[in-house]
């Protein structure tokens, strides 16, 4: 009798450890079926819940733009503000001055311009505004770059670089980086 009690103690033991298995696996499976999940079904309810903002009723949902192309808001509520046509320039890569090349700036520029023809000359000259944010932003160092007090004054005079350009004295209303990584 003891030799019985002492096999269903061990074939118990296997048995719990089975158990955590199954366990983990069931909790795996659920955070990658949640994730995947998300991942897929999340942009076409995103998709379908668009349609209810406020720029698909002015006709702009289908463009990717707000309102129509080339044209600013009129009307509408009191003080609403005006949607400016944007340019963007994405991934300009760069060394900083006296950096040895061993550091790089990675930065992304959106112009927000007066009008449309702005926009447009922006995209048509985009080689030319590339060389432009190399030439403003390859002047400055590390430390310049990092300095968040100093990212305004680095905007306006890479605002007034790019106004020259255009020929237009505020052609470009304003900039900004959604995207700047040093390294």
């Amino acid at each position: 009798m003891a030799d019985e009690t002492e096999h269903t103690e061990v074939e118990s033991a296997p048995k719990k450890g089975g158990m955590i298995k199954v366990i983990v696996a069931i909790v795996l499976g659920l955070v990658v079926g949640v994730g995947g999940g998300s991942y897929v079904v999340g942009p076409l309810l995103a998709k379908r819940v668009a349609p209810a903002d406020s720029s698909a009723e002015e006709g702009g949902g289908d463009k990717g733009e707000h309102g129509k192309k080339g044209e600013e808001k009129k009307g509408g509520k009191e003080g609403a503000a005006a949607v400016m046509p944007m340019h963007q320039v994405d991934n300009v890569v760069l060394n900083p001055a006296k950096s040895g090349g061993t550091r790089f700036l990675m930065v992304s520029a959106a112009f927000a311009t007066k009008n449309q023809g702005v926009a447009d000359d922006l995209k048509s000259h985009d080689a030319e505004v590339r060389d432009i944010m190399l030439r403003v932003l390859g002047a400055k160092t590390v430390e310049e770059l990092t300095d968040p007090t100093l990212r305004e004054p680095l905007k306006q005079e890479l605002k007034a670089a790019l106004d020259s350009m255009v020929g237009s004295k505020d052609g470009i209303r304003k900039l900004y980086f959604p995207q700047f990584v040093i390294q």
